[in-house]
Formats: structure tokens, C-alpha cells, sequence
């Protein structure tokens, strides 16, 4: 993180192929001590033209620079064997608020949930967070 601006990297393993691009709706939420700080969700209708995929089915990527999904100005999930790597990018004036701690993510991709703590340290301007 870094200033109000939060990029998110890892990786999931759903038990099927999301349909991100036609079915599944997509929510992201970044919170810390109870109190969310970014949270953005993704509908898929058929005229988002944020929304792309690649065929076959391997890469599912949401792109808006303007952020007008609650904060979220990327998101993709590509497909590396059996899981799926994540990368996000967001942008939260309540991001500056962080200080350190434990800051929780949370993915949810159609019925499939993940979430995860970190722990997190002030890094010069911004925050360093890892597993």
C-alpha cells in the first residue's frame, strides 16, 4: 500500500472454472479491526466493457482507472495449473487511516469464499504486507 493505493497480489484455487465474465459476481473487501476500507463488487452484465476474458477461459480481467466499483481499478485472475493467480489494485482515501496490524482480505468468486489475515508493517510511505 502506498498512500491510498493498494495493490494486492496471491493466488486461489476455486474447485471449478469461475464463469466470472457471465455468472459469478466478484467481491473483494479490505478491512482491519473490524472496519472495511475498500470494498468493491462486480456484476457482469453483458454491456460492462470493463470486463474481458480470454478464450479458453484462462484469464478474467476487470479494468476500470477510474474506480467507480467502490475503489477497484483491477482485478484479474489467470489461470496457472490447478488455481488461479489474483492480482488487484485499488484506491481508498480510508487506506491512509492504516497504520499497521493485521489487515484482512477477503475474495468471494460466485458461492467459492477465501479469506486471509496479514500482518502488516509501515514501510516508508506505505504499507508492506505479507503471509
Amino acid at each position: 500500500m502506498r498512500g491510498s493505493v493498494l495493490k494486492l497480489v496471491g493466488k486461489v484455487s476455486p474447485t471449478a472454472v469461475p464463469a466470472l465474465s457471465t455468472t459469478d459476481a466478484a467481491s473483494f473487501t479490505i478491512g482491519s479491526g473490524g472496519t472495511v476500507v475498500l470494498a468493491s463488487s462486480l456484476s457482469h452484465p453483458a454491456s460492462d466493457p470493463f470486463w474481458q476474458k480470454s478464450k479458453p477461459p484462462t484469464l478474467f480481467k476487470y479494468r476500470d482507472g477510474a474506480g467507480s466499483a467502490g475503489g477497484l481499478t483491477l482485478f484479474q485472475l489467470k489461470r496457472r495449473g490447478p488455481g488461479y493467480a489474483l492480482k488487484t489494485k485499488g484506491k481508498s482515501d480510508q487506506l491512509l487511516a492504516l497504520q499497521g496490524g493485521a489487515v484482512d482480505a477477503r475474495l468471494v468468486l460466485g458461492a467459492a469464499c477465501y479469506a486471509t489475515t496479514v500482518p502488516c508493517v509501515k514501510k516508508g510511505t506505505g504499507l508492506r504486507c505479507a503471509p
